[in-house]
This record gives structure tokens, C-alpha cells and sequence, in this order.
């Protein structure tokens, strides 16, 4: 007689946000039942272009950075102050039914991955409340204490002592949990029937005491500090850098694309983008206009100026900086008006090309800073300089490849994609591999005070 066998269903995993989705549908073909927990306005993206399961999370966290009022304050707010406008803009929505909604969405979860900064709490507590495994997996700037480097809300900020860059963190996380603590606690004992929180800290607390939680971040050259490692002072294991995470795939750059060599510069502003779902139309990457403009034979580079959603020019400003930079130059530009839709596995993003970054909000200034300090990009465009003669004049300092900004920008391009290549396995490895945060359910006792 054979030997029996037993098929155990693999656990359920429930993500968020919404950047995760790669991972999601990764996991997915593994066979493990994946659910996207976000806010309605991505619920979209979630179906339609990836997919997967919707569970809906009450309130919108980041909907301020796509209302016009609060782009404007958030532009010219200093980043702590960026921190309590945050919290002004969710002060609209109904805490109970945010924090319900968590619940409801988790339920029946085996593993929590999460990936907000302002999730972090709530994700915590309800893997706490059911002893699930719960996996941060920030791919940002969401970094633990250290003495190496400051936070980057405080980067700016000028400090005379080595502990200093430690307090920074500190000081930040503190705040933030602030601003949390009353609802959160209060929540943690009347609902999930769990003590209060104590830690000033927060949960960063428990993320730097507790062995079994291993924090996941993407690109160790970006996200490691100035000295480009991981800082000394970490525990070992307790933070893993792998990468960013890109289309899998084995392929070679597709002809149809032109080589990296073509397009010297990419004057840019990014942040999280509102999704609108496509039409159902030929793919722009496809358009035979622009694979034909890019593959004219002529003596003239290309640029990409872009700035997706953010509120940086108005259309025809836009295109007369785009016209004066390139009679300046004496180049071609593609103008991209706003974000295109997901790109598809074979378009390559390992072009290695240097940046002109224009940051607008939040941490965009640090990453601009951080690319200047890499040699990938010459300067920092801010808002009173941007205008045609100024970005001429970089855009001629990268075609000249001064400071060997483009050789650069090529060694430190393949630095990055073996770092992330094909790794959305590995992270789902991770994933799967974390061992159980806490050692068992807690007790159902409910704890004084808030």
C-alpha cells in the first residue's frame, strides 16, 4: 500500500499598501491565498492590473498628497510639520471605522505583511491579538536607530554629537507614535483586549527588542547611510537590504527600446501616484510615433522630462521649459505629461541613465540630496530654480559627462539591478520563511489605562 499523503493549504497572507502587488501576485503563484489590503482608491489597481483580492481599509492615509490645498502646504511645509499635516488630513475620517476596517480586513490572516509607515501599529496589534506572523516590509525609508546616519525628516538638521544622528530617529518616532498613542492604545484595550503600549517609541520598540521580526528594505545603496553599508550598530539579521522590485525577468533590453547610451538625462519629480485605469488601447511602450522618434538616426541625445502627478508646472510652462532646454542644448526631449501605466516585463530598467531630480514633497528632497551625493545627478533642481536656462545648464553638464556623471551613473545602474535582480523570489522567500513573532497568542486579559 503507498503511503498516505496529507495536503496542508498553504497559509493566507495579507499585504499592504498597495506597492506590494508584485510580491502579491508572486506569492500568489506559489499557491498562497493573497489578499491587498488598501484604501478604496486603489482598489483598482489592485484588480484590475494585478489581479488580486481587495479588502477595503476605511479613510485615505495619503490622499493629502493628491488634494490641491495640501500639495501646495506640504510643498512648502519643513518635514516634522509635514508629519502633523499627515495627521490634520486623517483627522477627517472616522478613527473607529479605520481601525474596524483593519480588523475586518485581516481576518483570517496567517501572515501581515506590512509596508506603511502609518500601518504599522495597527498591523501590529492584530497580529499580536491572533499571534500571526507579522513581516515589515518597508522597501523605503523606514529605517531603524542608528548612530551612523541621521533620519532624513532630519537630515538637514546639523548635530555636534555621534549620539545625535541616534536621537533623530528617535525624535521622529516618537512623534509620529504621539499622534497615534491615545487611539491606538485605547483601541488595543477595548477591541483586541490587549495592554496599552508603553514604549515612547512605539512599535519601533518592539521591531528593535523582539528577535523574530527582520525588517526588509530595498536598495542597500540608497537606503544604507552615506557609508553605503549596513550601519555596525544593527543586530545582525535584523535588517536586510535586497533591492528594488522590478519586473521579473531573465530577457536581454528589447530592441524596440533604444540603448541606455541614447538618453542622457532624466529630469524627473516622483511620488505615489492616484491610479486611473487605462484604456483598453495598444500599449503606449508600443506607440510606432515614438519608437520612431526614438530611433531616428541623428547626431541629437534625448532627455525624458517628467513630473507624473506632482504639482510642479502647468502644461504649456511645461512645454515652453522643454522647447528652451532643448534649442539651449541642442538635444530632443520626450515630455511625458503625467504617469504612464505599468510597464510590462521586457521594458528594461536598468538603463543607468543620470538624473536632474526636481523634488517637491516629503522625503523627495532627501532622495534628490542622496543622488547628488552618489554622483548620478549634478545638482538638485528646487522650486525657484526651476526654469529653462538653469536646467539647461545641467543638462549640458551631464551631456558633457562632467565628473564622470554618466560612467557613473552606469557602474552604480548595474550595481542596482544585480542587487534586484529577478529578487521578487527571494522576498517571497522571506516572507515565507519568518518565523512566528510572538511566541504564542496573548492573554485575553484587558489592561488599565491608555
Amino acid at each position: 500500500m503507498p503511503p498516505s499523503t496529507t495536503t496542508q493549504q498553504p497559509p493566507h497572507t495579507s499585504s499592504t499598501p498597495p506597492h506590494r502587488h508584485r510580491r502579491g501576485q508572486a506569492l500568489t503563484a506559489r499557491g498562497y491565498d493573497v489578499t491587498i489590503a488598501t484604501e478604496a482608491r486603489l482598489k483598482a489597481l489592485v484588480t484590475a492590473e494585478f489581479g488580486l483580492p481587495f479588502a477595503p481599509i476605511a479613510g485615505d492615509v495619503y490622499g493629502g498628497l493628491f488634494d490641491i490645498e495640501f500639495q501646495h502646504r506640504f510643498r512648502v511645509a519643513r518635514s516634522l510639520k509635514c508629519l502633523e499635516m499627515l495627521t490634520e488630513w486623517n483627522d477627517r475620517f472616522d478613527i473607529d471605522d479605520v481601525l474596524a476596517s483593519y480588523v475586518s480586513a485581516l481576518a483570517g490572516a496567517d501572515v501581515v505583511v506590512c509596508g506603511g509607515v502609518l500601518s504599522i501599529a495597527q498591523t501590529y496589534s492584530i497580529a499580536e491579538k491572533h499571534g500571526l506572523t507579522w513581516v515589515p516590509l518597508f522597501l523605503g525609508t523606514c529605517p531603524l536607530p542608528t548612530n551612523e546616519f541621521p533620519h532624513w525628516v532630519l537630515a538637514g538638521v546639523p548635530f555636534g554629537f555621534l549620539c545625535s544622528n541616534h536621537w533623530s530617529h528617535s525624535i521622529v518616532a516618537s512623534k509620529g507614535w504621539l499622534q497615534q498613542r491615545k487611539h491606538i492604545n485605547k483601541w488595543r484595550r477595548h477591541t483586541l483586549g490587549l495592554p496599552p503600549i508603553t514604549s515612547p517609541l512605539g512599535i519601533v520598540d518592539a521591531m528593535q527588542t523582539n528577535d523574530n521580526i527582520t525588517i526588509y528594505q530595498a536598495s542597500s545603496l540608497l537606503l544604507c547611510g552615506p557609508k553605503r553599508q549596513v550601519p555596525a550598530d544593527y543586530p545582525p539579521h535584523k535588517v536586510v537590504y535586497g533591492g528594488f522590485l522590478f519586473p521579473t525577468t531573465t530577457a536581454s533590453p528589447p530592441a524596440t527600446i533604444p540603448p541606455a547610451s541614447t538618453t542622457m538625462a532624466n529630469i524627473n519629480s516622483s511620488s505615489s501616484s492616484r491610479y486611473n485605469p487605462p484604456p483598453k488601447q495598444q500599449h503606449p511602450g508600443s506607440s510606432t510615433s515614438l519608437q520612431r522618434f526614438l530611433k531616428t538616426r541623428t547626431a541629437l541625445p534625448v532627455i525624458y522630462i517628467g513630473f507624473g502627478e506632482m504639482p510642479t508646472m502647468e502644461p504649456l510652462p511645461l512645454l515652453q521649459l522643454a522647447l528652451h532646454v532643448c534649442h539651449a542644448v541642442k538635444c530632443r526631449a520626450v515630455v511625458a505629461a503625467s504617469w504612464a501605466e505599468f510597464m510590462p516585463p521586457p521594458v528594461q530598467h536598468w538603463s543607468s541613465v543620470p538624473q536632474i531630480p526636481c523634488p517637491v514633497i516629503m522625503d523627495q528632497f532627501h532622495h534628490a540630496n542622496n543622488m547628488v551625493a552618489l554622483g548620478v545627478a549634478p545638482a538638485v533642481v528646487h522650486k525657484g530654480s526651476l526654469y529653462g536656462s538653469y536646467v539647461a545648464k545641467l543638462v549640458t553638464q551631464v551631456l558633457r559627462n562632467d565628473r564622470n556623471i554618466q560612467t557613473t551613473a552606469k557602474d552604480l545602474g548595474k550595481f542596482v539591478n544585480t542587487e534586484s535582480f529577478d529578487n521578487t523570489d527571494r522576498f517571497c522567500d522571506w516572507v515565507v520563511a519568518a518565523p512566528p513573532t510572538f511566541a504564542s497568542p496573548p492573554s485575553e486579559q484587558q489592561s488599565d489605562g491608555v
